[in-house]
């Protein structure tokens, strides 16, 4: 039984590819296999929302072209669950500066605090 990234259709964003990150986890008797769409910014690392946060994957590249998560850093921005602002979010990515992304999408545990002051530029 597999849960798949059904959020994001598209390829490419902005002349970015947009990858597959899988894994397989063992649950008592039955095998899940995880996909998750990342944005590959170099030849082992990629962007990815997972859990409405953007975090940093390395990944390894494996033989059916798909990418294994190597290792998850924390996550770096809030950007909420909503599927529909995915797309957004990953063309934010690829066409902001560092600095004008953290304005726009809070650090969540500054959002989780309640103490961010971009809400409202942030919908």
């Amino acid at each position: 039984m597999g849960t798949f990234d059904q959020r994001i259709q598209e390829e490419c964003v902005r002349g970015r590819e947009l990858v597959t990150i899988s894994w397989t986890e063992q649950d008592l008797d039955e095998e899940k296999v995880f996909k998750l769409s990342g944005l590959l910014l170099t030849n082992d690392t990629a962007l990815v929302i997972c859990d409405g946060n953007v975090e940093f994957h390395i990944v390894e590249q494996k033989a059916d072209g798909e990418f294994l998560p190597i290792r998850c850093c924390d996550p770096i921005f809030h950007i909420g669950e909503e599927d529909a602002k995915y797309l957004q979010v990953l063309d934010d990515l690829s066409k902001l500066s560092v600095v004008e992304f953290a304005k726009k999408y809070p650090h969540p545990e500054y959002y989780d605090q309640g103490t961010w002051a971009g809400d409202d530029d942030n919908s």
